[in-house]
């Protein structure tokens, strides 16, 4: 990937604070784990969690909606299939590479430092929008797949969120980024990526990315898990060493392009999918 610039971030200060958003998932809380384990500050942790029929049908009609029903229907199938194949593999596989006490031995370890945590169904809710103002965060680390928006990202004082894909960025943006590499015949391009969110879809300037060689004996999708975990001990590294007054360099993605942003794959996108990993 060709650089187009680069700058960095300076710190004004030290020991920057942070409030720290992620998901109720494993992966996530792992990062959470990490960061604890660092010596970068934290003074909030908001965890989004969105569950239920009510908010899942909303999400299905406007995915719907916005792409159709025919291509959802589509990518449902293959989800099905991809549960059937490889379901069992993938469960045991993040059993054995997350500790089944993993959240609840980090909710008690933000208990004992006296870390404020708040659940919210949406990152912009009253609640969450007056936790971070309350806790005044210098900046925000990310690890959820929801959005964060430039209303939230514009309240910690640095105006800096780090964030992290599973997906080697601009080429792999969006879901399922080890399923499309092998996808397109470039498994060389399989890995993860963590930059500065900004206002689109994993399109913020990069502070570190790294090819990761794609495991063949697993599936797609417990790929993606082990890029996360990857991840979350260089994230983790990037957030400390921001939170002790060290600067980031950033570098900006050249050549963004809509089709980078790859979406869960099609029934038909699923076949030639295996097709190809059988025949590799």
């Amino acid at each position: 990937m060709a650089i187009e610039s680069n700058y960095e971030i300076h710190n004004t200060k030290h020991n920057k604070s942070s409030v720290v958003l992620i998901d109720n998932s494993k992966p996530c809380f792992y990062t959470l784990k990490k960061i604890l384990e660092s010596e970068c500050k934290v003074t909030g942790v908001i965890v989004c969690v969105r569950s239920g029929w009510r908010l899942r049908l909303k999400k299905e009609i406007k995915d719907i909606k916005k792409y159709g029903f025919l291509s959802r229907f589509s990518q449902i199938i293959a989800s099905i299939l991809h549960t059937f194949l490889s379901g069992r593999s993938d469960k045991l596989y993040s059993k054995n590479l997350y500790d089944d006490r993993l959240i609840e031995e980090i909710l008690l370890d933000l208990k004992l430092r006296s870390v404020e945590i708040l659940y919210t169904s949406d990152y912009e809710s009253d609640e969450s929008l007056n936790f971070l103002k309350l806790h005044k965060p210098d900046f925000l680390i990310s690890h959820t797949p929801y959005w964060i928006s430039k209303r939230i990202r514009g309240i910690s004082s640095d105006k800096v969120t780090i964030g992290s894909h599973p997906g080697y960025v601009p080429d792999y943006r969006g879901a399922h980024s080890s399923f499309w590499c092998i996808y397109d015949n470039q498994p060389e391009m399989n890995g993860y990526s963590i930059f500065c969110l900004d206002s689109g879809i994993d399109s913020g300037p990069i502070i570190k990315q790294e090819k990761v060689s794609y495991d063949r004996n697993i599936s797609y999708r417990s790929n993606d898990l082990l890029l996360m975990k990857i991840a979350s001990s260089k994230h983790s590294e990037i957030a400390e060493n921001y939170s002790k007054n060290r600067s980031l360099e950033l570098f900006d993605q050249n050549g963004i392009d809509p089709c980078q942003i790859r979406r869960a794959p099609s029934f038909y996108n699923y076949c030639k999918f295996l097709f190809k990993v059988q025949n590799s």
